[in-house]
């Protein structure tokens, strides 16, 4: 390369070029080593330089830029300075950036213009123009649904959520939307129209074209005379927009294999014993296939390390561990850690220092709990999207609902079925994650003590920023049920996440509402209703008394009918049915 050649000499640019204007000297040494004339034109076409004299962008511009010849150069010089460069610079570019957007319209209006020759005519033609045509669904399950939004909340944005506050990325894509509307508008009706309140919004993703977006707006028209001195009349305007999807870009990405040790991570308290048992079974069964490619920490949790042996509430679960080590023949052997914490709130990181300070720098880490499923397709997974100094890996594993709240009888399935009856892919889960030691060193190191403390690992990583945080649907990832603990010290933002996760855990709506409709029905049956009977008047009697042979009739008909209602389905329909009537 050029820059090559000037290396290699150096000695005679440094011996031969005293100019004070160090742009000078870098074109004298240029013309010496490449040993070539300067030239305006190349391959026919023709590159223009505009030579100015006491230059300040501030003063000049404004006659500069009426010159064609100026915004026709390619170089400007001389520059006074770095700070006239970068203004030149950006005058340029914004230049360029007007031309691409004349050249894109025209391109626009003659796809219209030729159109009308087209089958189809203008119909043929998707809007906006050059972005394709909208998704179209071949049966009801490939619908693209529409989200209703409003300026602070937006409905049914899942299967899981009825109504949500607008915050962060969405709500700054929701302001963004309107400011683009009431600028098109104006833009369109000379600046009439003053913004008021957004009546409706609704908005989609589409695949093939981007997020689309409709909205109705209430608008206040400064045009019209005002009926009040505060108040003008409002104009209802509906709007369609589309952020168009960019084009597809191929990153570059570091090297890796399927043959990195994995190291998991996995904390044990108390309450995680009578699983410990299940879990290190499964694990040395997959040992044998990973061999020295796996290897377990288990970090064992106390209020305060036991005194003697005999008081270790874990002697039990470690004898267990110890025996599958030297069951199996080859692999790993289990490294046991021990972990004193007196607060009922342990932070991520706080254990995870003490394995990092026992593993090597290159070790791969995996963040475990009790009852997730480990595999091998889900740890080759791990190793291809955890790259050292480029990329973390947050998986969203799909967790099993409880168990006795989904099944009707006993005994419950082993395995975790794969269906939304079952289970569901826990968006709120960041436990789990894997990353290299010198990864997390380097982003332990650029927080302070206290932002840890208010944070998770996937927190920590996601303010470093130095590194790719890949978070993504792991199908192979699965999790038993888990109730979870929400701590009432730990960071308010984790707290009430945690909240949240430990509903939606249950189950689906439809199967706990069911639950509490079939607890309400056995109870109005087992809950006995005193009436007081009440004496009729004389001369209403005789009516009564001809009356209540048709009233016990009736009583016994809507009865069986309740019972059998209850019986079939399960739930009492209270709603009116349609009939005829004679």
């Amino acid at each position: 390369s050029i820059l090559a050649q000037v290396n290699a000499s150096i000695k005679w640019c440094a011996d031969s070029c005293h100019h004070l204007d160090q742009s000078l000297n870098l074109g004298k040494c240029l013309l010496h080593v490449t040993d070539l004339e300067c030239q305006s034109t190349s391959g026919n076409k023709a590159y223009y330089v505009y030579p100015v004299k006491d230059f300040s962008f501030d003063k000049d511009i404004d006659a500069l830029k009426e010159q064609l010849e100026f915004n026709k150069s390619l170089s400007v010089f001389p520059m006074p300075d770095e700070t006239a460069h970068y203004k030149i610079h950006r005058y340029f570019c914004e230049v360029e950036l007007n031309d691409t957007r004349h050249q894109i319209q025209e391109m626009k209006d003659n796809i219209l213009y030729m159109s009308q020759f087209a089958p189809g005519g203008r119909d043929s033609i998707s809007w906006p123009v050059g972005v394709p045509e909208p998704h179209s669904p071949k049966n009801r399950f490939d619908l693209i649904r529409w989200d209703y939004f409003t300026e602070t909340h937006i409905f049914f944005q899942d299967d899981f959520t009825n109504v949500k506050e607008l915050i962060g990325a969405d709500k700054l894509d929701i302001q963004d939307v309107i400011k683009v509307s009431i600028e098109k508008l104006n833009r369109k009706y000379n600046n009439k129209y003053l913004y008021s309140y957004l009546i409706n919004g609704y908005r989609r993703f589409d695949p093939q074209r981007g997020m689309e977006y409709i909205l109705d707006l209430a608008l206040d028209d400064t045009s019209l005379p005002s009926a009040e001195s505060d108040k003008r009349p409002v104009t209802e305007k509906r709007v369609f927009l589309v952020r168009p999807l960019g084009e597809v870009e191929i990153i570059p990405m570091p090297y890796v294999t399927e043959s990195t040790r994995v190291h998991i991570i996995l904390p044990i308290t108390v309450r995680d014993m009578d699983g410990l048992g299940s879990f290190l079974e499964s694990y040395a069964s997959l040992q044998k296939e990973a061999e020295d490619r796996l290897a377990l920490v288990l970090v064992f949790v106390y209020q305060s390390f036991p005194k003697t042996a005999e008081d270790d509430v874990y002697s039990v679960v470690k004898s267990m561990a110890k025996y599958h080590d030297e069951k199996a023949k080859a692999g790993i052997k289990t490294i046991i850690l021990n972990f004193a914490f007196n607060e009922t709130y342990i932070p991520d990181f706080q254990i995870i220092d003490l394995v990092s300070s026992n593993l090597n720098n290159d070790a791969l880490m995996l963040m475990g709990s009790i009852g997730m499923i480990v595999n091998t397709e889900m740890l080759n997974r791990v190793r291809i999207n955890t790259i050292a100094g480029w990329q973390v890996f947050f998986p969203i594993g799909f967790w099993q609902y409880r168990p006795n709240l989904i099944y009707e009888r006993k005994p419950y399935p082993v395995d975790i079925e794969f269906t939304s009856r079952a289970g569901h892919y826990d968006v709120l889960s960041f436990e789990h994650g894997s990353f290299y030691n010198t990864d997390y060193k380097d982003a332990r190191k650029s927080l302070t003590s206290s932002e840890l403390l208010n944070c998770d690992i996937y927190e920590m990583f996601v303010k470093y920023g130095k590194l790719h945080v890949f978070r993504a649907v792991e199908p192979e990832f699965k999790h038993y049920y888990m109730q979870l603990e929400c701590h009432p010290k730990s960071p308010s933002v984790l707290y009430e996440r945690c909240v949240e996760r430990r509903v939606q855990s249950l189950g689906t709506r439809s199967q706990l509402a069911k639950l509490i409709f079939h607890y309400q029905a056995k109870n109005k049956k087992t809950t006995p209703v005193e009436v007081t009977p009440q004496k009729p008047h004389k001369e209403k009697m005789h009516q009564n008394s001809s009356n209540s042979n048709i009233h016990h009739e009736l009583a016994k008909h809507h009865k069986l009918t309740r019972e059998d209602t209850t019986k079939k389905s399960g739930i009492l329909d209270a709603q009116p049915q349609a009939g005829k009537v004679k």
